[in-house]
Parts: C-alpha cells; sequence; structure tokens
C-alpha cells in the first residue's frame, strides 16, 4: 500500500510563479520512480510555459492532499461524502422568507424592520418594493449593485415561477377516463413568454413588428439615437443635487439666439457664498472626474437619459408644429458594451396630411388651410404633392412619374441631410454634428482592404442625387 503526502509552498515573490518547494514529505519506502519524475515534469513545465512562467501568484497557497485517497475506502459501494449538501435539492436564496433583510443587513434597519416580507397595513407588490428602494432619496439601496441585481433576479425568477404555473392550464385538454383529464402543452417554451432577453421574448417582438407593417405599411423613417450623458449638464446638475448642492437654473440666449438652460452651483468655501458654473465647478473643486460621477451613478443616469427619450418623442416627434406629421412610432432600447442606453426606431407619417404641406417664402412648411396667399410661394407647387402614391408605387413595384420622383427627392431633402452649413441647419445643430456625428477612418476600415482606397473624397452630392431605383423609370 502507498501513501504519499507532499506539502507544496507558493511564493508571491517570485514574479515567474515557479512553486518553491519548502518541504517533501515521503515515505521513502513506498515511493516509486515514476511519481517522481511525474512531479518533477510539472515543475519543469510549470517553470518554462511561455505563458504560466509570467504569471504572478496573488497570495500564497497550501496544498496539503492525499495522492491515492480512494485507497481508504472501505466500502466500495458507499458514496464519499463530500458537502452537507451531498443528494440535497440546491435551494434558491430568493426564496426564503425575509431574504433581503438577510443577504444586505447593512443597508437596512437595525432591528430588521421594514423588510420585503414586513406585514404593512397597504400591501406593496415586490415590484413596488424594490422601486421604493431604489428610486428613494436615501441612495444606499441604488448605489449598491449587489442589491439592484438581487431585486431584478428575484423579479425574474417570480415572473419565471408565475409563467410556469400559468403553463399547467394551457395547452390541449386529454380526456383519460370519465373524471380525469389533462392538459397536453406543445410549447414547452411558453413559460419564457414576457421574460425580456430570452428568445421567446424578441420572437414576441418581431411578430408585432411584423403586424404594425402589415397594418400600417412599411415605416417611412429609421432612426437611432445614443446616449450622449457626458454633454448634458443636467445628468451633473442631478449628481450634484442629490449632494447636497444648490443649483441655480437659468435660461439665456446662445450666440446664434436659441434659449439654453445654463446651471450655476452655489457653495460655500471659506466662510464665503460663491456662484460658479457647473462643469468649472466639477473641474475645480471636486476630486471626481466627469467620468468617475457618470460611473458612480449609473442608475441616475440611465434613469434620465430614459426620460429625455420619453419627453423627445412626447414634445419634439409627436408635437403638433413637427412638419413631419408623424402618426405612429416604435422603438427599442439595448444596452451597449459601455453599459449605456442606444435604442433603435422606426416612424410612421401622415402622407395626407403632408401632401397638404406649403412652402412659405420664409422657408417653414405649413398647412395650406393655416396661411393665406401672400405668405405662400405660388409658382412653387407643393413640395410633397404626390407622396403618397408615390410609396404606394415602390411597394408594388410600379413605375412612378415625374411629379411623384419630384416629391421623393423633396421628402428626403427636406428631413435628412449631411450639411453642417449655419445657413442651412443653424449654428448649434452644426456644432454638434461636428462634435459627435464626425466619423474618421481608423486602421479597422483598412482591415480588409484590397486595393488604394481614396478615403477623402471630395465629391459633393446635390440633391436627389443617391434616389435611384429601377421603379423610378
Amino acid at each position: 500500500m502507498q501513501s504519499i503526502c507532499q506539502i507544496l509552498f507558493f511564493n508571491n515573490d517570485q514574479s515567474n510563479n515557479e512553486p518553491n518547494i519548502i518541504q517533501e514529505m515521503t515515505e521513502s519506502s513506498f515511493c516509486s520512480q515514476d511519481s517522481d519524475d511525474d512531479f518533477q515534469e510539472e515543475m519543469d513545465y510549470v517553470a518554462n510555459d511561455p505563458v504560466r512562467k509570467y504569471q504572478f501568484g496573488y497570495n500564497q497557497s497550501l496544498c496539503m492532499a492525499k495522492k491515492y485517497p480512494e485507497i481508504e475506502i472501505e466500502d466500495e459501494t458507499k458514496e464519499i461524502i463530500i458537502a452537507p449538501g451531498e443528494g440535497k435539492r440546491p435551494y434558491d436564496i430568493t426564496q426564503d422568507q425575509d431574504w433581503d433583510l438577510k443577504a444586505f443587513p447593512h443597508l437596512h434597519n437595525a432591528n430588521g424592520s421594514n423588510g420585503k416580507d414586513t406585514e404593512r397595513m397597504s400591501k406593496l407588490t415586490d415590484q413596488n418594493y424594490f422601486l421604493q428602494r431604489i428610486l428613494n432619496k436615501d441612495q444606499r439601496f441604488a448605489n449598491s449593485p449587489p442589491y439592484i441585481y438581487a431585486a431584478v433576479a428575484y423579479l425574474e425568477r417570480k415572473q419565471l415561477q408565475s409563467n410556469i404555473n400559468i403553463s399547467g392550464t394551457r395547452g390541449k385538454r386529454v380526456d383519460i377516463s370519465a373524471t380525469e383529464s389533462t392538459y397536453e402543452l406543445d410549447d414547452g417554451y411558453a413559460v419564457l413568454d414576457d421574460i425580456k432577453g430570452t428568445p421567446r421574448y424578441w420572437k414576441k417582438v418581431k411578430y408585432e413588428m411584423i403586424a404594425k407593417l402589415e397594418n400600417l405599411g412599411a415605416f417611412h423613417l429609421f432612426f437611432t439615437l445614443s446616449c450622449a450623458d457626458l454633454r448634458w449638464n443636467e445628468n451633473f446638475a442631478a449628481i450634484l443635487r442629490d449632494k447636497g448642492l444648490n443649483l441655480i437654473y437659468s435660461v439665456i440666449p446662445d450666440d446664434a439666439g436659441y434659449p439654453v438652460t445654463h446651471i450655476e452651483v452655489q457653495y460655500f468655501k471659506d466662510n464665503v457664498r460663491k456662484k460658479t458654473d457647473l462643469r468649472q465647478y466639477i473641474e475645480e473643486e471636486m476630486d471626481s472626474s466627469l467620468h468617475d460621477l457618470i460611473r458612480g451613478n449609473v442608475l441616475l443616469a440611465t434613469r434620465y437619459f430614459n426620460q429625455r427619450v420619453k419627453k423627445f418623442f412626447q414634445t419634439i416627434v409627436m408635437g403638433r408644429n413637427n412638419p413631419m406629421n408623424v402618426d405612429y412610432y416604435t422603438y427599442k432600447v439595448e444596452f451597449q458594451e459601455r453599459g449605456a442606453g442606444h435604442l433603435h426606431g422606426t416612424l410612421w407619417l401622415n402622407m395626407e396630411k403632408l401632401e397638404e404641406l406649403v412652402k412659405c417664402k420664409t422657408g417653414e412648411l405649413r398647412p395650406r388651410k393655416e396661411v393665406n396667399s401672400e405668405e405662400v410661394q405660388e409658382e412653387i407647387p407643393p413640395p410633397f404633392q404626390g407622396i403618397n402614391s408615390a410609396f404606394r408605387k415602390i411597394k408594388n413595384g410600379e413605375s412612378l412619374t415625374t411629379r411623384e420622383i419630384e416629391s421623393l427627392k423633396n421628402f428626403v431633402d427636406e428631413f435628412t441631410t449631411v450639411s453642417t452649413n449655419h445657413s442651412t441647419v443653424g449654428k448649434d445643430v452644426a456644432r454638434i454634428v461636428q462634435e459627435v456625428n464626425k466619423h474618421s477612418h481608423k486602421k479597422s476600415c483598412r482591415k480588409y482592404e484590397k486595393e488604394n482606397i481614396d478615403f477623402n473624397i471630395q465629391d459633393i452630392l446635390l440633391p436627389g442625387q443617391l434616389l435611384q431605383n429601377q421603379c423610378l423609370v
């Protein structure tokens, strides 16, 4: 019978992570030459491996193990007990009573009151309870990522369990006998209904989009919006307000005459009350940078982005003064690798109202019934006359008339542009485009380049130049 016990100490000071064998205790009378050779071969591999020899050992390790543990088993049919839970069913911690109090005692009251399962006069749903905790003025829960992830995991598990319970009552009824019947569910993935991120959820989203296309027709515009959190002063104003600072808001015109919101921070320094610009205060008076403030308040920044998107659709896209005359819209939010929100969406326009628009002498588009003859350029026909029939013919693959082609050109040139001319799009829009929407070519652009390509093309695109299709003949 052979029994060998080896003690290995790993020294942290050795950058190549080569184990330093302090002592090797063996029963030499039972030690075989083959085991020593195998052990030495393993040590040589660790010392000479091109990857492992440069890996740093972060802590000192001690390992004591019998080389042949199976020799001490008396009964070969008896199982080896390796943990107290051996043979038992795993239990989800979120199913335990008051799991939130037990898992996060440092966030709750010291006496364990006001937890999720505490009896209340007015009962709270689980989702409303977690919303109250995370959106509370006290930021202790919002600033704890483990708590937020645990809450999301609990709600998703509860929703999934609810779907499982409902699925037991769905399907085709099969009568086994006069007094007994069962339900056979052909679709086993029905339990994933409305569970976001699952294939079943995205399948439902796909069918909803197809239904919209069938009922509303093809969408007219596709758009993409990204989270520009470092550009929004209101983002940092909310963060500083949570820190107890006093903020002063004022609306002033910019260089182009457009009203913009100016935010100042009021604070005390050396017993003197001071007031300075928000960005200047962060740069001069705070140790945290703009990136640090966003990274430390991801939840707040995401909520602000969501609110800004909703207001954008409410006041601009669906606004009464929007000449695009949007009837319907849809969008989906996704989170990029950096963690910020990013959305794609589509717009359906009211083509009948577009055809009624006329261009005033000021260049503004307005409905014909709202303007008098003196304000309209009579020599210019309505720019979108025939746009409705043009889209219908494109769908059916029919040829377009000259008037319909002209309406398509006007439609594209009116609502999309690549211009940065101040007189065309305004100074503010031109500045924003130059800062955030002007891309440059990098090495990845030339990764699969097979021939010399000029990336600095200076060709000027004229209005309507890219409108090419075989149905436009």
